[in-house]
């Protein structure tokens, strides 16, 4: 007879980087890691967190930087201008804004990320695939369960591909991840899982009715509703309102 058991999915904290910039997302590097915030970006050491440059838009040319990722020595921001969507590009070392690109998408582009050689992103109740040219190649709802949650809390912010290839996503006022899988087939996403990012709170499947496998997932990270990104097997995120980059490891436990 088998016995019941319970898979517990935790997101383990390594460390805290206090940074001014660190209100909207993070990209990670080999070296190093970059808080984004509104109109400026810091460079920080990927080991001690120091700020070794910064990026100030003084000149106005963007209107808002909402997450980013590390390409090669490129920094790829995804933000807005005059209402309209941009890729901004940076140089990693310097982190002078060396070009911009503007999308056709309506609705404003939260994060962006790269996987199999394919471009992916997000607005805050739609999930992307775009070509090489950045035209929009196909368009996905979020699952039900995930979207009545986050429909008045101010839709999706930050996602990110993880283990798996799951998706990862966070949502505007609530402290949770929801993780993703995008099928083979392409034909929908399917929701696999939640994540609790409150600092006292613990997150549960939400999925009724789940026999004997049972899942619950924990995390004091305070990281809620932004940008977030993987880097090997470690979880980048910012908590706003302490204004620190998190990094955390994810870790499987089973109780019975």
């Amino acid at each position: 007879m088998k016995e019941d058991f319970c898979v517990v999915y935790r997101l383990v904290e390594q460390e805290r980087f206090r940074n001014i910039d660190a209100v909207n997302g993070v990209a990670v590097g080999p070296n190093n890691f970059y808080s984004i915030s509104d109109k400026s970006i810091s460079k920080c050491h990927k080991l001690t967190g120091r700020t070794m440059s910064r990026f100030i838009d003084f000149n106005n040319k963007i209107d808002k930087l909402n997450d980013g990722l590390i390409l090669y020595d490129r920094l790829i921001c995804v933000g807005m201008k005059d209402n309209s969507n941009y890729l901004f590009y940076f140089n990693t070392d310097t982190l002078e804004l060396i070009g911009k690109r503007k999308l056709k998408l309506q609705s404003e582009l939260k994060w962006i990320d790269i996987r199999d050689g394919l471009w992916w992103g997000s607005s805050s109740d739609k999930f992307y695939l775009f070509d090489g040219e950045w035209n929009v190649k196909n368009t996905w709802e979020y699952p039900y369960i995930v979207s009545r949650l986050i429909k008045n809390n101010g839709g999706i912010i930050g996602g990110t591909f993880g283990p798996n290839k799951y998706v990862y996503v966070t949502g505007g006022k609530r402290s949770e991840i929801y993780v993703l899988q995008v099928p083979r087939d392409q034909k929908g996403l399917r929701y696999k899982w939640t994540i609790s990012t409150t600092d006292n709170g613990q997150g549960t499947n939400l999925i009724p009715k789940v026999p004997k496998s049972k899942y619950k997932f924990t995390n004091h990270s305070g990281i809620a509703g932004r940008g977030i990104t993987f880097d090997g097997h470690y979880l980048y995120g910012v908590n706003p309102i302490s204004k620190q980059v998190v990094k955390m490891s994810l870790m499987m436990d089973y109780t019975y």
